[in-house]
Parts: structure tokens; C-alpha cells; sequence
């Protein structure tokens, strides 16, 4: 795992996207060590599994269509849509994960123009 750096594209972009979103509302730094828990669409109380389910499959859409939408990401060549974005999905629904591993899911997934 990469560590979480600003030099790292897509670690900028799933922390830009998220702040822009008002999923998290913290510095860049103060970001990595945020848990999936802590993100706005985890936050409503007694959201029943099906209905954060819904919400995680809603969240990684738009961060799909957004990175490669107005960030102009491309698919990196062993991913697609559905493979991006069900790992996205996974790592929204566990609460031992931070914004560090999804930053590594959406590294692992997109390739963001400058890389």
C-alpha cells in the first residue's frame, strides 16, 4: 500500500471529490485516518444494512462518474465500471477501512490524467 500522499493523483482526487461532496470535512492529512463510519452517508442513525448498501452503491457511482467525468480518469487496464466500483463499494461498507484504503481502491482502479 502506498502511503497517503499529496503527490499521489488519485489519493487528491478521492479527498477532493469526497470534501466536495461534504462526505468529510477535514484537511487532506487529517483525512487518511478517517473511517468509512465517520463519512456523511454513514452517519444517519439506524440505516438499516440494505438501506447503507444503497447508499455505498449511490456514493461509488457518483465518485465513478465524477473521476472520470470531470477529473478525466480512464479505467486502469484490469478494471472497469463494475469492477471499480463493487471495490468501492466494499471498502465503504467495512468500518475498519479509512479514506487511506479507499484512496488505494481508487488507485488501484483509475489511472488520472498526470500520472
Amino acid at each position: 500500500m502506498a502511503k497517503w500522499s499529496s503527490e499521489n493523483k488519485a489519493h487528491q482526487q478521492i479527498w477532493l471529490t469526497l470534501f466536495l461532496m461534504e462526505e468529510l470535512q477535514v484537511n487532506f492529512d487529517d483525512a487518511a485516518a478517517l473511517t468509512m463510519k465517520q463519512l456523511a452517508f454513514h452517519r444517519v442513525a439506524g440505516d438499516s444494512a440494505d438501506m447503507l448498501r444503497l447508499k455505498a452503491e449511490a456514493l461509488a457511482a457518483e465518485l465513478d462518474n465524477r473521476f472520470r467525468g470531470f477529473a478525466g480518469a480512464q479505467y486502469e487496464p484490469t478494471s472497469n465500471q463494475r469492477v471499480a466500483t463493487d471495490a468501492m463499494v466494499a471498502t465503504l461498507l467495512d468500518d475498519t477501512k479509512t479514506v487511506e484504503d479507499l484512496g488505494e481502491v481508487v488507485d488501484a482502479n483509475y489511472h488520472f490524467r498526470g500520472e
